[in-house]
């Protein structure tokens, strides 16, 4: 009987004193919202101009006639222009399923060297320059950073190309290619 005399009392001690308690805990308060709250996503758009204005999701290639063993020249520029809200990294690479060695037409000199008549051999002896870096080597296909290109900013891409000590097997042959540029969101640390 003692224990239950005990066990109420404790009871009722804790229930004054959460009475008691909850009134030395009333406080002040306010609530306000942010309405309307909107996220947007940024851009990356990438356009292309032969000669820095009328820029566009592409360009025509360019057209060299005349090359010949030990040649180096200038293929052209490409401008290339971040028209997107996000800053980027731009690369440049050659379309591996674009390229054609062309064997175009066989002419009496070339008969003697020319041991696949049916394939161009100019491919094999040649090397292509964006910027000064090997993006095509005889064969070999190269993807290549260019640096970043924030957005609205645009730059200068200047193709070159050299023709090593090749013979008659290529002449009269083209290559054709594609260039693809790519500009991939440059990461930030957060």
């Amino acid at each position: 009987m003692l224990n239950k005399k005990i066990l109420l009392s404790v009871l009722i001690i804790g229930l004054v004193a959460a009475v008691t308690g909850a009134g030395t805990w009333a406080q002040f308060s306010d609530t306000e919202k942010s309405t309307g709250n909107t996220l947007t996503a940024g851009t990356m758009n990438l356009k292309l101009s032969k000669d820095g204005t009328n820029y566009s999701n592409g360009v025509s290639g360019f057209t060299l006639d005349g090359l010949y063993p030990n040649d180096k020249g200038n293929i052209g520029p490409i401008y290339v222009k971040n028209e997107g809200s996000v800053d980027g990294n731009l690369s440049v690479t050659i379309n591996e399923t674009t390229i054609k060695n062309l064997e175009n037409s066989i002419i009496d000199p070339e008969i003697q060297d020319d041991t696949t008549p049916e394939i161009g051999e100019l491919g094999k002896h040649l090397t292509i320059y964006a910027d000064n870096l090997t993006i095509y080597n005889k064969g070999s296909i190269y993807t290549r950073s260019l640096g970043s290109l924030s957005n609205g900013a645009d730059t200068k891409i200047d193709l070159t190309y050299a023709v090593d000590n090749a013979n008659n097997e290529i002449q009269t042959d083209k290559f054709v290619f594609d260039l693809e540029f790519t500009l991939n969101q440059a990461l930030t640390q957060t």
